[in-house]
């Protein structure tokens, strides 16, 4: 005990910086799994405040700064890689415009902090970590510390930061989930406790409306997100939902598809039917497989449908979520896919797809390494700004980000695949937050009291000050600029947030599968703008 009591040294047992970090995770792991009230629970963000504590209590308990890079580098770049094909798919549909509205309010965060540091006699170092603790943004927080460490300041200047960080963090959060239960619940459209809309559902339909001689499957799937499993012509036995088949009068679908989207392809061609072809005496069958095998990975669906030939994948789950599958969307390892498949041809799909969790154990850790050195140079390439006495540079946070957002976007490069499965991703990204958090937070520690006693209540009423501004014109610029959809509007508002807790909690709110899309619409461009706005934050005296 007498190491948690201010003034005396620390005992040779916690000389293994290690150790000590590894102290600071565990402690922060068990704060992190207690429920507060409204039902959250602060996570791996309770790392931040043990480390905080333990360094304020003790302040030779530090953690060396390789490990707060080394945290960072794994975390960001992992990032990237899950958030990449999102990112791109959404400016198909609402992107631009959410992104759009999340430069305008971020650049107005930004002005509130830079009339904060002229008129208000705080430091810049100091409103940096308000910033980034406003918008909880761990990897614009790295920059921020990488930037001082780079300009030679004292640790006193990196102390600063993640004091205003760690002052702002925890207010931040209460304010943003309170912001998301308001709005969902004002808009009328929470369905906590209710079907998931984002939920799959099966559904028969008889062709009744054919448009044209030329209907076909493929018209049918790419008009609405559904996917056709099983079609049988009138007088016919079910066959294969192959993309060219005609949709003549009479024939029977099986639609897989979200309730909404069913219900509009029903009302467009025909009507709904009680027969259930899985019960049609042919020789279909249906079968799970875990994709594992390299060669299908990060491949659009109808190209691994052609070259095996006689199947189609009507849904695939990746982590928690299910969604029906398009022809372009391509394959990650550790998906797990739904397939319809003529029995003949059942026999070594396992062996196609590679079926196999110690496989996914066994991912190409030279693809995840390459793309981390690439995003190390990109960090350090010099991007001259005028007003700013050194070049910036999008550092150990901003370029990892980058490159994993390319990589994971485009997949695979030839023999090289660049993604990696959900499960090892998320555990790989965890394990580097946990490292950054707990390194900083020890370190910054013991500047914490004497900031608290000086100016803690102005700390957090800018911060609060900072986050609800903030958030309510980015609800009120994404709906000017034509969004209507909450689901997607509180999803935007966790990606404009970045954090983890906020995306959880808007998940419970609305259509999960909305929420995720409006987060990986915008999480990147928040992420990386806040990278190099802080940066600009810190040149401003």
């Amino acid at each position: 005990m007498m190491a948690m009591i201010p003034g005396h040294a620390l005992p040779e047992m916690f000389a293994s910086p290690v150790l000590r970090a590894m102290l600071v995770v565990g402690l922060g792991l068990c704060l992190g799994e207690i429920r507060f009230p409204g039902g959250f629970k602060l996570g791996v963000a309770a790392v931040l405040f043990v480390g905080l504590l333990i360094g304020a209590l003790v302040p030779d308990f530090s953690v060396p700064p390789v490990l707060r890079d080394l945290g960072l580098i794994l975390f960001v770049y992992g990032v990237g890689l899950q958030t990449g094909p999102g990112f791109f798919r959404s400016f198909r549909n609402d992107g631009l415009r959410l992104n759009l509205a999340i430069i305008l309010v971020l650049l107005l965060a930004f002005g509130v902090c830079a009339l904060v540091i002229h008129y208000g006699h705080l430091a810049a170092d100091t409103v940096t970590g308000l910033f980034c603790g406003a918008l909880t943004n761990t990897p614009a927080l790295g920059a921020a510390t990488e930037a001082i460490a780079h300009q030679a300041h004292s640790a006193e200047h990196i102390s600063a930061v993640v004091v205003g960080y760690g002052v702002a963090y925890p207010f931040a959060i209460l304010v943003v989930l309170s912001l998301i239960q308001f709005f969902a619940t004002r808009e009328r459209r929470s369905v906590s406790g209710g079907p998931d809309p984002s939920a799959l559902e099966v559904r028969t339909l008889r062709i009744a409306n054919p448009h044209e001689q030329s209907w076909t499957v493929d018209k049918l799937e790419s008009q609405f997100q559904v996917r056709v499993t099983r079609v049988r012509p009138p007088n016919g036995h079910a066959d294969l939902g192959s993309g060219t088949a005609t949709l003549r009068k009479g024939s029977l679908l099986t639609l897989v598809g979200t309730a909404a989207e069913l219900e509009k392809a029903t009302d467009f061609a025909g009507q709904p039917s009680d027969f259930r072809l899985q019960a049609d005496p042919g020789d279909l069958e249906t079968a799970d497989f875990r994709v594992s095998n390299h060669h299908v990975c990060s491949r659009p669906i109808h190209e691994v449908e052609m070259e095996h030939g006689g199947l189609v994948i009507s849904r695939v789950r990746r982590g928690d979520i299910e969604m029906a599958a398009s022809p372009m969307f391509k394959l990650q390892p550790g998906d797990e896919v739904r397939v319809v498949v003529h029995r003949s041809q059942l026999d070594g799909l396992a062996r196609f797809f590679g079926n196999s969790i110690a496989a996914l154990s066994e991912t190409s850790y030279l693809t995840f390494i390459i793309g981390i050195v690439l995003g190390l140079l990109l960090g350090q390439v010099p991007i001259p700004l005028p007003g700013l006495a050194a070049p910036l540079q999008l550092g150990l946070a901003g370029g990892p980000l980058l490159v994993g957002i390319l990589f994971g976007w485009l997949g695979r490069t030839g023999p090289f695949v660049w993604t990696m499965s959900y499960g090892i991703n998320l555990g790989i990204r965890n394990f580097g937050i946990l490292l950054f958090l707990a390194a900083v937070g020890a370190n910054a520690g013991s500047s914490l009291p004497a900031a608290l006693k000086s100016q803690g209540l102005t700390l957090i009423l800018i911060a609060v000050f900072i986050t609800l501004t903030t958030h309510v014109a980015a609800w009120v610029a994404m709906k000017w600029a034509g969004e209507r959809d909450v689901a997607t509007l509180i999803g935007a508002l966790s990606g404009l947030q970045t954090q983890p807790a906020a995306l959880s909690f808007a998940s419970a709110r609305a259509s999960a599968e909305k929420v995720q899309l409006g987060y990986a619409s915008v999480y990147p461009l928040a992420t990386i703008l806040k990278i190099i706005l802080v940066q600009l934050l810190l040149g401003i005296s």
